[in-house]
């Protein structure tokens, strides 16, 4: 039986801390911890997420992914956001140039 990456991460990660004490930050039995720990049973996605909470890491690291590929996602999600914010509130600057040179222009009509 192959082991889901998760057991072995769950074991490294929680470092000296008691499989009853991850179980009781995370709010999940201390029998369910042990079978996911040793490959007999494959977590769900709100065990994997009560865990990593627990934990204090993202699911992704909780899977395998490292912290600085999480952290460099996350930055890239938030320049891309800034990006298309940014472009938007510069199509609103050129519209309102465009309509106070109108009224500008309509007033000087006057």
């Amino acid at each position: 039986m192959k082991m889901h990456p998760i057991a072995t991460r769950i074991h490294e990660l929680r470092g000296h801390t008691s499989q009853a004490e991850l179980a009781a930050r995370a709010g999940v039995s201390r029998a369910a911890l042990s079978q996911v720990e040793s490959g007999r049973h494959e977590p769900g996605i709100r065990f994997t997420q009560a865990i990593a909470a627990a934990l204090g890491v993202t699911v992704g690291v909780l899977l395998g992914e490292s912290e600085s590929s999480s952290l460099d996602a996350y930055m890239l999600h938030e320049r891309t956001v800034d990006h298309e914010l940014r472009a938007r509130v510069d199509a609103a600057i050129d519209a309102l140039d465009h309509a106070t040179a109108a009224l500008r222009d309509l007033r000087d009509a006057l």
